[in-house]
């Protein structure tokens, strides 16, 4: 069984109780830049984003180094777009949380109220949520097959219901709420739940309960209605994709383009919006505090809360979500010892999570 705790702490590095970081005898403002190309060479980045505020009011500081477009040498700005990857699954979570708080849904209701699946009459929304529902992974299932076979999945538009009928064929992996897998086609299908409760397309529905509550004006979720591609193009190192253009480095970002509006992965925004989405949802501006609870609230047996993650790495207790696509990596969280949000962006998928000498750095200056 995969555990999506355990899964996270090898991308942020290994647990530990304590962190030697000291906030004395150091800078107001750290300096990212150096910080920032240090990382980009050693985990052979092509560009990326850092954005970091103390407390939920505060300024949020935004570093950015290396390239959006190894092609043409477009930079990465403070302002340039990246998918997030899974940390999407949060939003979404968040826009369920809402709906329930508004009592337009039931977390604890079967699936089968508001859409058709196979097995969904033994599954309930919170089960979508926590990875309890013992459905299987789609992009596991892909990447798991020949090479040629997962170039096809990724050569083509596929949006959400379409590949929500592609799963719907396959047998649970256990009885629904006695264990835990991670499982990307949770998210799909709690997106078609998320549709028929709110009455609305899933990008009207980001718009509507996470976008203008908070005034993000550089998020979206790409799909129909926004096809528009993020700034950074996508890169990994060769393998099924096998013709570098860049060094060891291909460009593959077709394959995170070819997945329309699907709640796993799709949403597209910049470090610092995801730095005041985090704040906004810490700080009560999207769903109340009881419900904020449910999502922190981990229940015996299970590693994480309602798509929300809570844990400890080598920097210390963290709170919130990490996401990889393809071709792209991200980093949201919040560190409580530090009273501190961060968020990081890149676009090598292939890449590890370099968040401790970031987090070093910045936790090293004085509030």
């Amino acid at each position: 069984m995969i555990r999506l705790l355990c899964m996270l702490l090898i991308l942020l590095g290994s647990l530990t109780a304590q962190t030697s970081f000291s906030r004395e005898h150091a800078p107001a403002q750290p300096n990212l830049e150096p910080v920032l190309e240090t990382i980009i060479a050693e985990y052979n980045l092509p560009g990326a984003v850092v954005a970091y505020a103390r407390g939920g009011e505060g300024d949020i500081q935004v570093a950015a180094a290396g390239y959006a477009d190894l092609g043409t040498g477009q930079p990465v700005t403070p302002d340039t777009q990246f998918f997030i990857g899974s940390i999407s699954k949060n939003l979404y979570a968040t826009v369920a949380l809402h709906l329930a708080q508004d009592g337009l849904l039931d977390l604890d209701a079967p699936v089968s109220n508001c859409t058709d699946w196979a097995d969904g009459d033994r599954i309930t929304v919170r089960m979508l949520l926590n990875h309890t529902s013992g459905i299987p992974d789609y992009i596991g299932m892909i990447f798991r097959s020949p090479e040629d076979v997962t170039r096809q999945w990724f050569a083509q538009k596929r949006t959400q219901p379409e590949l929500l009928a592609v799963m719907d064929r396959f047998r649970l992996l256990f009885e629904p709420g006695t264990e835990q897998a991670y499982s990307n086609t949770n998210a799909l299908l709690l997106g078609e739940v998320l549709v028929s409760a709110g009455g609305m397309s899933m990008a009207q529905l980001l718009d509507k309960h996470i976008c203008q509550p908070l005034g993000l004006e550089n998020t979206y979720l790409y799909g129909v209605e926004h096809p528009t591609a993020p700034d950074a193009r996508g890169y990994r190192e060769i393998g099924i994709w096998n013709d570098p253009a860049h060094g060891n480095l291909v460009d593959a970002t077709h394959a995170d383009l070819a997945f329309l509006d699907t709640a796993d992965g799709s949403i597209v925004s910049t470090a610092a919006d995801l730095v005041r989405y985090h704040q906004g949802l810490r700080g009560g501006r999207l769903i109340d505090s009881e419900h904020f609870e449910l999502m922190r609230t981990i229940d015996p047996g299970i590693d994480n809360g309602l798509s929300y993650i809570i844990g400890e790495a080598q920097f210390g207790k963290f709170e919130g979500n990490l996401g990889r696509m393809t071709c792209y990596i991200a980093a949201s969280i919040y560190l409580p010892e530090y009273d501190l949000y961060f968020a990081f962006l890149a676009n090598n998928g292939t890449a590890g999570m370099p968040i401790k000498p970031l987090i070093e750095e910045i936790v090293g200056s004085r509030p």
